[in-house]
């Protein structure tokens, strides 16, 4: 998404933090440039405090009214220096020209009174509603956007994303990082083959892997940070839910992907274009 420089129009909440309309514009917390070496350095403890402010200035839990503002998956984009992000239900991507792509799995969304907040690995983002402008010709955006990394806070615009879901697969789109404590979990399913539902980092580092039975049941499976050790597995009532729970399914090579009239697999490579295992969605 190519975008032009962003400024604000209207004054949000006055938390420097948090606001794309700041006094020197979006962006300008960012520091000079995308040069990480001018940046100063800045502790864990101290990126530990600016996710919690993030997060608190959204206030109090959201109503049912406030939330229905927020049900959409967004595409945001800043300037000086430029960026842009896709946020989805269980997935981000943050994009700086130049330098690597940024791609977790998120955490379920914390919709509160001002905004909603989302962790995503080494991202904190939260939307608020509330006009933002971007580009040369000013137009106008319903949200702006604040994308917390390495300690720089990026300021900017955000909108309803028409096709994110279409372009990026959601949590299977980070499948290679998952892979590992994947394949720790998947010995503990009892009834084989085992299948994976959803997967997603926690906010210790460890990741949780939602496991499908053959029976029919459920299990999660945490693994510690060091990515392969268990560190618990337990059953999963039927109402114990994550959104985008089997949004794909994922099912570990050699093990054949389910198959079915209203279910489409396709094959997911690895290293070397070897087969990994295939995702399955649901079709009709």
């Amino acid at each position: 998404m190519r975008i032009g420089p962003i400024r604000c129009v209207a004054a949000m909440a006055a938390v420097a933090l948090m606001s794309a309309c700041g006094q020197d514009g979006p962006g300008a917390s960012a520091g000079p440039g995308s040069d990480v070496a001018s940046r100063p350095a800045i502790s864990e403890d101290e990126i530990t405090a600016k996710a919690k402010g993030m997060l608190a200035a959204l206030g109090a839990p959201a109503t049912a009214d406030v939330k229905a503002q927020y049900a959409a998956e967004f595409e945001a984009a800043g300037a000086e220096p430029d960026w842009s992000a896709t946020i989805i239900d269980n997935y981000v991507l943050f994009t700086r020209p130049g330098l690597d792509e940024v791609q977790s799995s998120a955490t379920p969304w914390n919709v509160r009174a001002q905004g909603v907040y989302v962790e995503a690995g080494p991202l904190t983002i939260t939307v608020r509603a509330g006009q933002c402008a971007y580009g040369e010709g000013g137009e106008a955006y319903p949200f702006s956007a604040t994308v917390l990394y390495e300690g720089v806070s990026y300021e900017g615009c955000a909108r309803p994303a028409a096709n994110a879901t279409r372009s990026i697969k959601r949590w299977s789109a980070a499948l290679s990082q998952f892979l590992p404590a994947i394949d720790a979990c998947l010995p503990r399913v009892q009834a084989k083959p085992g299948r994976v539902t959803i997967a997603y980092p926690g906010e210790d580092g460890e990741t949780f892997v939602r496991l499908l039975e053959a029976d029919g049941g459920r299990l999660e499976c945490v693994v510690g940070a060091d990515g392969t050790t268990v560190a618990s597995v337990e059953p999963l009532s039927d109402r114990n839910v994550v959104d985008g729970e089997r949004e794909p399914i994922f099912t570990r090579a050699p093990t054949a992907p389910p198959s079915g009239a209203c279910l489409a697999s396709e094959p997911v490579a690895g290293s070397g274009d070897a087969v990994i295992g295939h995702l399955t969605r649901r079709t009709c």
